[in-house]
């Protein structure tokens, strides 16, 4: 996925996101050293019933939130009701308030993605993307028929929504993965707060799988998330190198960088969310 926000030079440049950049390490790589995790900056929820939240109180390494807490366990369960778009304003909340989502830089990440039509093009919306901080303890086999949240993403362009998922301006959104029966695969969704209508939320966007990434092994640290898809590691390569481990690397990113202006012209596609969990990595579609 191309990233035209870091556009402006000439030539390729191998991009090294974040100090937590192996959280999630090549399956069967060689001489791949860990750097340090990058601690957890939680926030809560920080939902109110019947009302949105201030446009400088979204929460996230670019707004006001509140302090939340690093809680060692895995991430709660949703109440009934959620699921099916049945549950209250004021459960709903009550369980948002309840999660702890990390806003420290590393272990999310921003993205500026297009507009949604009929904004005025090249029109970028930045988009941030933060995990419970639960979900290094969830695995992805153990995911419960009620669901549960496992990331927030935040939409902090105070005029349009993302093409993708439509996520109004200035709106919180959530990452959810439930099961339509006991037994049956895990499903992802994402879904906003409503108001004034007949039902506390909405589903937005792709309706897809939830699947474990098999080509990240289980590792340490806190829970990521990312914008990125489960795909096989292709090793940038400079003269001398020596070329370790031969699957993905999902905090590794070659990008183009080219003198052009910045345009925002790519949108996240059903398969480019991302989270580490306890088995490793778990992504909303399949691997490619």
């Amino acid at each position: 996925m191309r990233r035209p926000i870091q556009r402006g030079l000439s030539g390729a440049f191998l991009i090294v996101l974040g100090f937590a950049a192996v959280a999630c390490p090549s399956k069967g790589s060689l001489g791949v050293f860990p750097a340090p995790h990058v601690q957890p900056d939680p926030e809560t929820g920080n939902e109110e019933p019947g009302r949105n939240p201030h446009p400088d109180s979204l929460g996230g390494p670019y707004a006001f939130g509140r302090a939340g807490v690093d809680h060692n366990t895995a991430t709660p369960v949703a109440p009934p009701g959620l699921s099916t778009g049945t549950i209250s304003d004021a459960d709903l909340s009550r369980y948002l308030n309840s999660l702890n989502f990390d806003k420290a830089r590393d272990n999310g990440e921003l993205a500026l993605i297009a507009c949604k039509p009929p904004a005025v093009f090249p029109c970028g919306v930045r988009i941030y993307i933060q995990p419970e901080v639960g979900m290094k303890h969830q695995r992805h086999a153990d995911v419960p028929r009620n669901g549960i949240v496992v990331a927030r993403i935040i939409n902090y362009s105070p005029t349009d929504s993302d093409v993708t998922y439509g996520i109004p301006r200035l709106t919180r959104a959530y990452w959810f993965v439930d099961r339509r029966a006991p037994g049956s695969p895990p499903r992802s969704r994402v879904f906003i707060r409503t108001f004034g209508g007949a039902r506390a939320l909405q589903f937005i966007g792709p309706d897809t799988t939830y699947s474990q990434c098999e080509y990240h092994a289980p590792a340490g640290g806190p829970a990521v998330a990312k914008f990125r898809r489960c795909v096989p590691y292709q090793v940038s390569r400079m003269p001398g190198d020596i070329v370790v481990g031969g699957w993905s690397n999902p905090f590794v990113r070659t990008v183009s960088l080219s003198p052009a202006v910045p345009k925002p012209d790519f949108a996240l596609t059903e398969t480019e969310l991302w989270v580490k969990c306890a088995q490793g990595c778990c992504v909303a579609g399949t691997a490619q």
